[in-house]
């Protein structure tokens, strides 16, 4: 060797794109606290981005959907977003249950031209039906490294559409989001199209942006023209959620304490159970104007008559040492055993009083 230093390059792997990762504040949301808060921990830990920023997104029932930064719960511009160099990709994690997501077609749609956007979607899919944002079965095409969604074919599966919503057609000016459970095989197939070449082809369901305004409300979302009392019978859930309905009528509806006694009484529940619950036309949404959720008129008691005295007992009694509870379930409890002495919440606490 004539001891000369020759050059030698070596290939050095680099972060091709930033995340944006925006997540619904709709209350319904309190329930997937901790599943929400999976994909930005996942994204800043294993590194595959350049960068993670959050954002919360607001869909009210009637108007635009709004932005603001997760941090500093300041406004957000949706055209700050946008990185005209297409070197970003969107998340927006949902469970679908927010009155306006109708209003929300305009802000998919410009993410969809902007980057490779995708929704991921908490509510299982035998759920998924009841809701605005209805999923499609499709095949989905890559239009290349990094292409926008608004690049990507797609068509119905081989087996076709269900005839009765039909995927809308392709030249609807409407624009096909993926659809993701936070499964690795559903994660998987999105990589795939976002990071290879063009003409490959995954099976994936869609939300296509542009038509969400044809859809309607998730039933429990939306007052009913029933008494709500009468839905009780015709609340068809689960095992697990018609059990965890009747023990959360014995509290006033709060989401802190629901997720407690939840964790408490009945562990095997998850999130998915108390959707079921949300959806199931017994939730007064705006709690007889006082702005917060609650248990319709007639609903807690219709609830209360299908479980038994020692049932109520049990869980009066384990309200009574959650955190969410305070004082005034300690006093619930205390009216269990002495009734006559104890001294119960006043009207103004409407959940309690009753």
């Amino acid at each position: 060797m004539d001891g000369m230093w020759m050059p030698f390059l070596r290939l050095s792997r680099t972060a091709a794109f930033d995340l944006v990762l925006l997540t619904d504040d709709a209350p319904a949301m309190r329930i997937w606290e901790c599943t929400s808060a999976r994909p930005a921990r996942s994204a800043e830990g294993i590194g595959t981005f350049r960068g993670v920023r959050t954002i919360q997104v607001n869909v009210p029932r009637t108007g635009t959907a709004t932005l603001r930064w997760s941090a500093r719960r300041a406004v957000a511009d949706s055209a700050g977003l946008l990185d005209g160099r297409g070197g970003r990709t969107f998340l927006l994690v949902t469970d679908g249950l927010a009155h306006g997501w109708a209003a929300a077609d305009g802000l998919l749609g410009r993410l969809a031209h902007a980057g490779p956007t995708v929704l991921v979607h908490l509510l299982p899919p035998h759920l998924r039906h009841r809701i605005t944002l209805y999923t499609y079965p499709a095949v989905l095409e890559a239009g290349g490294f990094g292409a926008p969604s608004d690049h990507l074919g797609h068509r119905p599966p081989s087996g076709g559409s269900d005839p009765m919503r039909p995927l809308p057609d392709a030249g609807d000016d409407s624009v096909a989001v993926q659809v993701l459970s936070l499964k690795p095989a559903s994660l998987a197939a999105w990589s795939d199209l976002v990071t290879d070449g063009r003409g490959v082809r995954r099976s994936l369901p869609v939300v296509p942006a542009g038509t969400l305004s044809k859809g309607a409300p998730a039933p429990g979302l939306r007052a009913s023209r029933l008494p709500r009392a009468a839905a009780v019978p015709r609340f068809s859930t689960s095992p697990p959620a018609r059990r965890l309905a009747t023990q959360l009528a014995a509290i006033t509806f709060d989401f802190d304490l629901v997720e407690q006694l939840r964790r408490r009484v009945m562990p095997e529940p998850s999130p998915d159970h108390l959707a079921e619950i949300l959806m199931g036309g017994l939730i007064d949404w705006e709690g007889g104007g006082e702005g917060r959720p609650e248990f319709a008129e007639g609903v807690r008691e219709a609830l209360l008559a299908t479980t038994t005295r020692s049932q109520l007992a049990r869980t009066v009694s384990v309200v009574g040492e959650l955190p969410a509870a305070g004082e005034r379930g300690v006093a619930l409890r205390a009216a269990l055993y002495d009734p006559l002495r104890a001294r119960l919440p006043g009207p103004e606490e409407r959940g309690w009083a009753q």
